[in-house]
């Protein structure tokens, strides 16, 4: 029926534009959350941790964990800090360190790439972060400051939930608008045909049951009722069920 088909349009060509809308919020929504998602965004976020670190030894024990420290690297790298910042964390699993001595010579470190501390004839490179590998940040920003980063780490993974969500949204948004468009049939006589394409019966409460490959026919009330039932949007949403000439 004309006036059917009339109806059914009318209200595509107004929730259309909405969903488009949303679509795009969502996707917006998506890109900031992957811009805080990427490798360099979360290395920073380290860094900055290591900028304001918790927890460090005092300066007048510096020297002393240096030297413990150094012991452990090849005799020829001892005064190149670049080495001794970049093979803490090497130096730690070869040499069954504590995390808390670990600790204590990230910090003596800092103190001393700083200007804090005195280090003897050991040369510190200017930019003291870049000796660090994207694993390295994160484990002096754990050691350094442990607060902050179980912080940093329930926001990552808040984020990475986010993200997942926004992805599925997304998807489900698209399926939607896809759908939409299916519910209004080409040519609307007194009655509609829809098929079963799923490898199974699918059923629709206690409205309708469809065998595989069955074709329904419906009248144009039975179809209205149909519309509003979130199981037969999700199967024209996915193809399951189909309007058929």
């Amino acid at each position: 029926m004309k006036a059917l088909q009339d109806t059914l349009q009318k209200s595509v060509d107004t929730l259309s534009p909405k969903i488009d809308k949303e679509i795009k919020n969502t996707k917006d929504r998506l890109k900031t959350i992957e811009a805080q998602l990427t490798p360099k965004a979360i290395k920073a976020g380290y860094e900055a941790l290591l900028s304001a670190p918790e927890a460090l030894p005092a300066v007048e024990a510096v020297p002393s964990i240096l030297s413990d420290y150094t012991k452990l690297i090849p005799s020829h790298r001892q005064r190149e800090g670049a080495a001794l910042i970049s093979s803490l964390t090497g130096i730690k699993r070869h040499n069954g360190l504590t995390a808390e001595q670990a600790a204590s010579i990230a910090g003596a470190i800092v103190l001393c790439v700083t200007g804090k501390a005195s280090s003897g004839l050991i040369q510190w490179p200017t930019d003291w972060m870049a000796a660090l590998s994207d694993s390295c940040v994160k484990q002096f920003a754990a050691w350094l400051s442990p607060n902050a980063y179980t912080d940093t780490l329930q926001e990552l993974s808040e984020h990475a939930a986010e993200q997942a969500k926004s992805v599925n949204d997304v998807l489900a948004l698209e399926a939607s608008k896809q759908a939409l468009a299916k519910l209004v049939p080409v040519n609307v006589g007194s009655s509609i045909r829809i098929k079963n394409n799923a490898p199974s019966t699918l059923g629709l409460s206690n409205l309708l049951k469809f065998e595989r490959g069955e074709v329904k026919t419906v009248s144009p009330e039975m179809y209205m009722n149909l519309l509003t039932h979130a199981g037969f949007q999700m199967y024209i949403s996915n193809k399951s069920l189909e309007l058929v000439a």
